[in-house]
């Protein structure tokens, strides 16, 4: 009798196992303890690309995918693995900077810091076809790209060249018709190029000839020299259809120069304007934004044998001849090695490779998805993408900040 009461009580707790086959363990049928507010939600790792892999962990997420929502600053993001601890999710498309959250039937749980989503897609373009070289000049202009002088050491080059991104080609052009040199600087009014200052090895000294480059014609013109102090790694920018030039490095001996000066191609003419309110800066980031132009970054001299890194940021009013020392760097302490402009927005990268979108007027930084190739950088744009070329590999990449 005994022995048909067993099978009896087995044959029903197997009747109950198949026709519930859910109500097997706590996790399964839905009975778990609240997520757990106490506990930090952390997040790993704290920035990321779209669709990139995200681990959340937390407690009593449970293990069914269904009955959890995870949000990137309110953007749904998928679930791809999980356990009571552990979610496994990407970054949605339509994400943004800010919170993560879990959501489990009426409870949420939100970081308590911003995740920040890496938007901008580096391409990598063909290689640089010259000489790999440092101290050169890359230059923006209406459709294409230009590099030109650096070297390394008693090396130093005058090939011109040419980079047109619609057949994402290098062309040669006409060389520099001045001498081999290190550290000029440029800029670009309309379908013009100008290059002036620099160092030259062969004969010893710093340079101030000025030099006019038709990107229609490919033909050279020689111009009103550069009256200003001798110098190299100087800024260059663009105000009102006029070519301004400050800062830089001066003699070893003398290596402040606080001398600025303004070009005017319709007449070929140089003005002085007033010398800069702030310690020279040598290899500073300079870019328009408006009617404004902005520089700072770089490195400063404290003595002849001391160069140290500036975080010092200046705006200039061309209107005004007025220069307005703007909040610098230390916040952060970003070491910026260039800056572009696209679409009227300032991108600053840093020497680590790092990329920022800089809002000025609020003085507030985005960050971008960062440089994925080496050091030795310098930078142009077209057609409101940018460039960066590296000079010691000739490796070139093109920045889209969408």
């Amino acid at each position: 009798m005994k022995a048909i009461q067993y099978l009896f009580c087995l044959s029903l707790l197997m009747v109950g196992v198949l026709l519930f086959p859910g109500c097997t363990t706590d996790q399964e049928d839905g009975v778990l303890p609240n997520i757990d507010t106490l506990t930090e939600l952390t997040v790993k790792p704290s920035k990321g690309k779209v669709n990139e892999l995200v681990t959340v962990s937390g407690k009593h997420f449970g293990n069914r995918p269904a009955n959890i929502t995870v949000r990137f600053n309110g953007a749904v993001a998928e679930v791809m693995e999980m356990n009571d601890s552990t979610i496994i999710t990407k970054v949605p498309v339509n994400g943004s900077t800010g919170k993560v959250s879990v959501t489990r039937e009426s409870v949420t749980l939100t970081s308590t810091q911003d995740f920040i989503v890496l938007t901008g897609t580096w391409t990598r373009k063909k290689d640089f076809l010259g000489e790999a070289r440092g101290n050169a000049l890359t230059i923006s202009g209406v459709n294409s790209g230009f590099l030109t002088l650096g070297g390394s050491g008693d090396f130093t080059e005058k090939d011109f060249w040419e980079y047109l991104p619609a057949s994402d080609v290098w062309i040669q052009k006409n060389d520099f018709p001045g001498l081999k040199r290190l550290g000029g600087v440029s800029f670009t009014i309309g379908n013009k190029i100008y290059i002036t200052t620099g160092f030259t090895y062969w004969p010893l000294g710093f340079k101030n000839d000025f030099w006019e480059y038709n990107t229609e014609t490919g033909t050279w013109t020689k111009k009103a020299d550069f009256p200003g102090s001798g110098r190299i790694h100087a800024a260059a920018f663009v105000l009102d259809n006029k070519g301004y030039i400050a800062v830089g490095r001066g003699e070893y001996f003398d290596p402040e120069v606080k001398d600025m000066w303004e070009y005017d191609p319709a007449t070929d003419k140089w003005t002085q304007k007033k010398d800069i309110p702030f310690n020279t800066l040598e290899s500073a980031i300079s870019f328009k934004l408006g009617d404004k132009a902005y520089v700072g970054g770089g490195y400063y001299f404290a003595g002849t044998e001391s160069i140290k890194e500036s975080y010092a940021f200046w705006q200039y009013e061309p209107n005004k001849d007025l220069w307005t020392a703007l909040p610098d760097f230390n916040k952060e302490k970003k070491k910026f090695s260039l800056a572009f402009v696209l679409n009227n927005t300032p991108y600053l990268m840093e020497e680590n490779g790092n990329c920022w979108q800089y809002n000025v007027t609020a003085n507030q930084w985005l960050e971008k998805a960062p440089y994925p190739g080496g050091t030795g950088r310098n930078t142009f744009v077209v057609n409101n993408k940018a460039y960066v070329i590296e000079l010691n590999s000739r490796s070139l990449y093109e920045f889209n900040p969408e």
